[in-house]
């Protein structure tokens, strides 16, 4: 799997995760299939945030163990 495809399928993870949620819309690293390379998912998610497609929870400056979807 490329990073962009990486990316692609942790939107819509994520999307599906949150869409039977009403509150906490914080999308947690370990929603994330265990199939998919840490260390793939780890560039991806930096690269989601440089992008400013994601923004980390909690206010930081790293993703930690979650992260919200901006323009939701």
């Amino acid at each position: 799997m490329t990073i962009s495809q990486l990316k692609q399928a942790i939107l819509e993870r994520c999307h599906e995760v949150l869409a039977t949620r009403e509150r906490n819309q914080v999308c947690s690293i370990c929603w994330l299939p265990d199939e998919w390379p840490p260390a793939d998912v780890w560039l991806a998610l930096q690269e989601m945030c440089r992008d400013g497609i994601i923004a980390c929870n909690r206010g930081s400056s790293h993703i930690e163990d979650g992260f919200v979807l901006n323009g939701r």
